[in-house]
């Protein structure tokens, strides 16, 4: 059993190319599929005049993915004043050209420059005599012919291509502007090289960095550049995207989102096949507490995917700030494990991939706050005068002020979701509601949550309660003897005591 694992985006498309990928469908299909890199036209494609250079180009396919395992056809095309000066290598990550630059000459059988099948595999081999050989007559200053498509098999019905056999190749359309060298060449066999294959490819890496086609040119004053470079090959790959959106369709499709309390966030799950080997999604694990099997219990996707297939396996919609999706920074994950189902990529073997995205909730909620005691100011407790209340506990201090109180303002802790604070309000004038008390709490993230104003009474003054003359006591008033005086405290009560 063969697993293959690789995390979020475990290969980027190059800079440098453009992807294509065209499938051949049948029903049970073994046709490999056709992955193309295209001339960036930024000079790194361009044909080294009278020299040699290797052209670098890569294929992305998907997250993770396994080595090739099958290699048909390889296709290299270019633009080119006299393409019979030309010979050209398919380097894969580790290899390393076997044409001679200067001489042009091939690796020799037995020699001491034997062709290794592991460093390259030799698609043509023109040149322009410079190895013994004839001249080249493929060229638009010989015979008006321009520009090379070749796509090489290794059981072409035809001939390779080298200046012996040119004849069955160079016989495009002729002008500038035409494809004068074009056809189905079978890989380079000439000079007694035998094991010269793509197949030699099978087991490399098929979207690693390191893939280059390696041109050498014979001669001067002609110019060119590699337009596409294409290979027909068989592996498997998966996909695996989770995305955050503002929306349910999930247009925007973001690995990282802020929304406030309150806000919808939809997460999107999409498992693609970029290659060509078919698998069965298996299943799925995140940290978020989702579970997908529903959709494909319902029928909303078929768990079966085939070379080009892309599905969308669920859709989920979330409440900002709450328990699934608490205020702050969550980070969720997820991950996928397909089984293969195909001619290479079989039952039992699998491949795993990972993805992530981060929301970030903000907390747009304020604190609540109240001023539940709050008693009438008077000369006993205005040197040291207490209010209370309550408040949001874990969302910071309160900060109490009353205004000509000292200290003022003053900031409290709120402890148990309640809160204290003690001022002299001495300073401040007697009268009806002449004290006034606010409180307010801030949260961390900037949330202020206001109490009620509260307004109280402030009385100071101290009154003043006189005795009338009191008679004697007799046998006639000691049953109901009375008491009379003055106050200054209209409307308010006075304590009297008789005692002995």
């Amino acid at each position: 059993m063969k697993s293959y694992f690789g995390l979020l985006s475990s290969t980027k498309c190059s800079s440098l190319v453009i992807l294509l990928i065209i499938f051949a469908m049948f029903p049970s299909r073994t046709v490999a599929g056709q992955f193309c890199a295209i001339n960036p036209n930024d000079g790194s494609w361009d044909i080294a005049d009278n020299g040699s250079a290797t052209i670098p180009f890569e294929f992305s396919a998907g997250d993770v993915w396994t080595n090739i395992e099958q290699l048909t056809s390889a296709t290299v095309a270019g633009d080119h004043t006299y393409p019979g000066d030309l010979a050209a290598e398919l380097i894969p990550p580790g290899g390393s050209p076997q044409i001679e630059p200067d001489t042009f000459a091939p690796p020799e059988p037995g020699g001491t420059n034997a062709y290794d099948p592991n460093l390259s595999v030799i698609l043509f081999r023109l040149g322009d005599g410079r190895y013994g050989e004839s001249s080249s007559g493929c060229g638009g200053t010989f015979n008006n012919r321009y520009n090379f498509d070749l796509t090489i098999t290794d059981g072409s019905a035809g001939t390779d291509l080298s200046v012996a056999d040119e004849g069955n190749y160079c016989n495009g359309p002729t002008g500038p502007t035409e494809v004068g060298l074009i056809g189905n060449p079978k890989t380079y066999e000439s000079q007694g090289i035998a094991t010269n294959f793509l197949s030699n490819l099978v087991g490399k890496d098929p979207l690693a960095t390191g893939w280059g086609i390696y041109v050498v040119d014979a001669f001067a004053a002609d110019v060119g550049a590699l337009t596409n470079i294409c290979m027909d090959m068989d592996f498997a790959s998966v996909t695996y995207d989770m995305w955050v959106s503002s929306n349910n369709t999930c247009s925007d499709q973001l690995d990282a989102i802020t929304v406030n309390e309150g806000d919808t966030v939809y997460a999107c799950y999409e498992v693609s096949n970029k290659a060509t080997q078919d698998f069965v999604y298996q299943s799925e694990v995140n940290n978020h507490g989702q579970d997908l099997s529903p959709e494909l219990a319902a029928g909303q996707y078929d768990d079966d995917f085939s070379g080009g297939t892309e599905q969308r396996i669920a859709i989920r919609s979330f409440t900002a700030g709450t328990a699934a999706l608490p205020v702050g920074v969550n980070n969720w994950t997820s991950t996928i494990t397909v089984e293969g189902s195909d001619t290479f990529f079989t039952a039992g073997e699998t491949l795993v991939t990972a993805e992530a995205v981060t929301i970030t909730v903000n907390d747009i909620t304020p604190p609540t706050v109240e001023t539940t005691s709050a008693p009438d100011v008077n000369a006993a407790n205005e040197l040291n005068y207490t209010v209370s209340g309550t408040c949001t506990d874990g969302d910071g201090d309160v900060t109490v002020s009353i205004a000509g109180a000292i200290p003022n303002p003053q900031v409290v802790s709120c402890t148990g979701g309640t809160w204290s604070a003690t001022f002299d309000v001495s300073g401040i004038t007697d009268g009806t509601n002449t004290v006034d008390i606010n409180a307010s709490q801030t949260d961390a993230a900037g949330n202020t949550g206001n109490a009620p104003l509260v307004e109280v009474d402030k009385d100071t003054t101290i009154p003043t309660v006189t005795n009338d003359p009191l008679a004697l006591i007799n046998i006639a008033n000691q049953a109901a003897y009375p008491v009379s005086g003055t106050c200054t405290a209209d409307g308010d009560s006075v304590t009297v005591t008789v005692s002995d």
